[in-house]
């Protein structure tokens, strides 16, 4: 298991204790105060899983899951909050959080959440890999029946052919 993880909080102290947890369960954590660290890290090493706060400085963790899924909907999002609005819980969802925790949290809610996201996008990906091959797999049967159709006129040009002919030596 070497997931990658970006934990995204502008408190140090939630920062610190989810990684250390999460680094127990052999999960690899990158940390980011705010959403502008977070997309610098975004954009030099890949992430299976985002946890984010909702409720930060500057750009919010909503911005954050807006533009996430705009660049991967495949990360897998976690957002977390202090607050428990069930409006931005809502909003969360409907953005493409795959799901919301209030704090306090416990760790072991955190694990398990944090193990099914990843088993999801794990899923979601091996479904995605097995439509393309699915689809590469049609596209080659039917370029082989194209062929074949193809063939199949040949040989019927050929025997009205041989038939004409055959008809023109008989007369």
């Amino acid at each position: 298991m070497n997931e990658h993880i970006l934990i995204v909080d502008d408190e140090e102290m939630i920062r610190e204790l989810l990684a250390s947890a999460l680094l127990q369960e052999g999960y690899v954590c990158h940390l980011a105060s705010n959403v502008d660290e977070a997309f610098t890290i975004l954009s030099e090493q890949p992430v299976d899983l985002v946890i984010s706060d909702i409720m930060m400085p500057g750009r919010s963790g909503v911005d954050l899951l807006r533009d996430i899924k705009k660049i991967d909907a495949d990360i897998a999002v976690l957002m977390v909050t202090g607050l428990s609005d069930m409006n931005t819980a809502l909003e969360c969802i409907h953005l493409g959080a795959d799901d919301y925790m209030a704090k306090p949290f416990s760790i072991n809610r955190v694990f398990l959440t944090v193990k099914n996201l990843i088993e999801k996008r794990m899923l979601a990906i091996d479904k995605k890999n097995y439509q393309i091959s699915l689809e590469f797999k049609v596209l080659e049967q039917t370029d082989q029946i194209r062929q074949f159709l193809n063939e199949l006129h040949k040989a019927y040009d050929h025997t009205l052919a041989a038939l004409v002919r055959a008809l023109d030596a008989r007369e």
